[in-house]
């Protein structure tokens, strides 16, 4: 290469280097005073937590949960879409109230109920979980991967 052409060849390389800089800068800058113009946000709950005093555990449901009796699913399900991700077959359905749940499957489905209310009962925030024995799914056909758990009939057990 000419010594003409090294000098191009860096004078193209600084040009592009101060055009990536150039915009990062005034990305940051722009960023800086949207954030500036729209004031502090303000707090969605007053009062933030992770952990609560439950009190005497010996008074807590532990066999209904966080969510207590009045909040277990209610039949009859119906079928609302299939989960493919996941290490356990899962769907989602709603019950008679209108509430959404995901009926999962498998190992961990007896164990994730006692390890919620285990963790609801040392005080900490945890999410509704119920297990139900056996029911049906209104709905539930063509499955891929819940196909094993709920029969042809749109039975189901152990969710």
């Amino acid at each position: 290469m000419t010594g003409a052409a090294l000098l191009w060849l860096g004078v193209g390389v600084l040009a592009t280097l101060a055009i990536v800089v150039g915009l990062r800068v005034a990305w940051f800058v722009q960023g800086a005073y949207l954030i500036r113009r729209a004031g502090p946000r303000p707090f969605l709950a007053t009062h933030h937590t992770i952990w609560r005093d439950p009190g005497g555990v010996e008074s807590l449901d532990l066999s209904s949960g966080p969510g207590g009796p009045g909040g277990a699913p209610v039949p009859p399900f119906n079928f609302i879409e299939e989960h493919m991700t996941g290490s356990q077959p899962c769907v989602s359905v709603t019950d008679t109230r209108g509430r959404r749940w995901r009926v999962k499957w498998g190992n961990e489905v007896r164990s994730e109920n006692f390890a919620v209310r285990l963790v609801w009962a040392c005080g900490y925030h945890a999410e509704t979980t119920y297990f139900v024995a056996s029911g049906a799914i209104d709905g539930a056909h063509s499955l891929q991967r819940a196909n094993a758990c709920i029969g042809d009939d749109c039975s189901f057990r152990g969710a």
